[in-house]
């Protein structure tokens, strides 16, 4: 299947979509799908003349979004209702001040592993417990980054290009998280993960 038909259905709240070969969707593709509250379009043809500009946004229950292993450079607009965004293995560098536009309040976990940012970027949603930007090309990690992250408890940023002059002294203050930072330069083998507490960092050693 290279495109989605339109399915109109009320029931319908779980799509799952993963393994095709989708390559475009219509601007009604959901139309006839309201109710829809996780949708699963990972490792498809996707890229951005793949999806219309309010594709998303105007499902107002959806909680999950999977767009992994497609071809996307940019964050497609997101419904407020929205809770977990997953795209890993695409193509994006930055957020654009379209990425997370509108109010986001309920976004909770994102996953952006193996995509191509050279920096951790500003912009993020508010509401973030938990991100994942593990494979990246991460070089830096910029003051004030995460100051608004109140809620954020988990940050993996395993497998990048980080050394320790690349972090800001000051991008952890007034934050409590474990930070996942394995294989990058600095990273040493008798050290699994960091617990990050206001500007200070405590080396804790492996994790079981």
């Amino acid at each position: 299947m290279n495109h989605l038909p339109i399915i109109t259905d009320l029931g319908i709240t779980t799509l799952d979509l993963a393994e095709n070969s989708i390559s475009l969707i219509s601007s009604r593709g959901f139309s006839g799908l309201p109710n829809l509250e996780s949708i699963d379009l990972s490792k498809n043809r996707l890229d951005d003349d793949s999806l219309s500009h309010h594709l998303f946004s105007n499902l107002t229950r959806l909680r999950r979004l999977n767009l992994d292993d497609n071809q996307l450079t940019r964050i497609p607009l997101l419904p407020p209702s929205l809770e977990e965004l997953k795209m890993n293995d695409n193509k994006i560098t930055r957020l654009t001040p379209h990425s997370f536009k509108g109010p986001l309040r309920r976004v909770q976990y994102l996953r952006l592993d193996s995509n191509r940012f050279r920096s951790l970027p500003l912009g993020l949603p508010r509401s973030l417990q938990e991100l994942r930007m593990r494979d990246n090309q991460l070089q830096e990690v910029p003051e004030g980054v995460l100051s608004e992250l109140a809620k954020l408890r988990v940050l993996d940023l395993s497998h990048n290009l980080l050394h320790e002059g690349d972090i800001s002294n000051r991008a952890w203050v007034k934050l409590t998280l474990a930070v996942f930072a394995e294989h990058n330069p600095f990273y040493t083998s008798s050290l699994s993960w960091f617990s990050l507490e206001l500007s200070s960092l405590r080396r804790n050693g492996p994790s079981d």
